[in-house]
């Protein structure tokens, strides 16, 4: 018995369908979105954890400057400039039990944003009277 298979193609005829090529298409187009969607939310993730290093840097930096300056009254905010880009530097005192220190707080946010991306808590040795 000799069975004979019913097909849409000529014969002799190969390759693929126009449906079967549009269905191809779809899952392509898909995938690519899929793909471009995870790239744009790494790209956006290194972004911000730049940022974070930057006020970070900021932040360590004004702490540096303090603890060697030892100014007596150092400024509570001030803008800095840093990897080409403004930083709100914030200074809070805290409660403190010991009397020889300040303890602080540095907050670094980009300049305009209301929220800081660092927020750090040290102490600064209140500078002396000299002995006369």
């Amino acid at each position: 018995m000799v069975s004979h298979r019913h097909s849409c193609r000529a014969p002799g005829e190969k390759g693929f369908t126009l449906v079967e090529v549009l269905v191809a298409l779809v899952i392509l187009a898909v995938a690519a979105a899929g793909l471009i969607a995870a790239a744009e939310a790494h790209v956006d993730s290194i972004r911000a954890l730049e940022a974070r290093a930057a006020a970070q840097w900021v932040a360590e930096n004004r702490i540096v400057e303090l603890t060697v300056s030892k100014e007596p009254e150092p400024r509570l905010s001030e803008t800095v400039d840093m990897l080409g880009q403004s930083w709100a530097v914030a200074l809070a005192r805290r409660q403190n039990d010991d009397p020889e220190l300040q303890a602080m707080t540095i907050s670094v946010a980009p300049e305009g944003r209301p929220e800081p991306l660092v927020t750090m808590s040290f102490f600064l040795e209140i500078p002396r009277e000299p002995v006369r």
